[in-house]
């Protein structure tokens, strides 16, 4: 089940992010990647197939993208598309992975525990 967390890179706050280990690939939305300053996009010719089996072109790739959370950063390529979408940033299974069950489990208890205490 996804849930909706703050990231940070490049110097700056992702707020709107969503974890979600079922997705295949991380995605942002241009409108987070230009908010971001248009960092350099390697291209792409392979067209992204959705869940509900609709199609679209990305921009491009953004690589090694470095993506801060509990003072972890991890890089990882990140697939950006056309438009606004419901959120800033989707971190999919390639984010999940170099975490680990036990880091990843004891970050976000450590995000939820301290925001519940505020």
């Amino acid at each position: 089940m996804p849930f909706q967390i703050t990231v940070h890179a490049y110097d700056k706050a992702v707020p709107g992010t969503i974890l979600d280990e079922g997705a295949s690939v991380s995605l942002m939305p241009s409108t987070t990647w230009q908010a971001l300053g248009s960092p350099q996009l390697v291209p792409v010719a392979q067209h992204l197939l959705a869940f509900g089996g609709g199609t679209s072109l990305p921009l491009g790739i953004l690589p090694n993208f470095p993506t801060t959370l509990g003072g972890k950063t991890i890089y990882i390529d990140v697939i950006i598309v056309q438009g606004a979408l419901d959120f800033s940033l989707l971190l999919g299974h390639e984010y999940v992975m170099p975490w680990g069950p036990s880091s990843l489990h004891f970050s976000m208890w450590f995000v939820f525990h301290t925001i519940e205490e505020w």
